[in-house]
């Protein structure tokens, strides 16, 4: 019985962090700040104001491949092959 009581409060407990975890992490999704997980290609944390801010270095790839993709080079080989030899280096390919 004391078994089963401690089961009911664990279950209880649990549903009640992941409540809160997730009401925490769509009021910062609401407030415009990064709520964690891996960081897109492009953007840096600025751990003060706790958004993500454009890094210029990766940004200038990004709108490459999309100007790239504009101009029909939508074959992901050629895509590879473009962007090979000028960005391998930095581990993007």
């Amino acid at each position: 019985m004391v078994f089963q009581m401690f089961g009911i409060i664990a279950e209880w407990e649990r549903e009640t962090i992941i409540e809160r975890t997730k009401s925490g992490r769509l009021q910062r999704y609401k407030d415009g700040c990064f709520a964690g997980g891996t960081i897109p290609f492009g953007y840096i944390h600025n751990k003060e104001t706790r958004k993500l801010d454009i890094d210029e270095n990766e940004a200038r790839i990004i709108r490459r491949i999309y100007s790239e993709y504009k101009e029909g080079a939508c074959r992901k080989t050629s895509l590879k092959t473009g962007f090979r030899l000028t960005f391998q280096p930095s581990g993007i390919i």
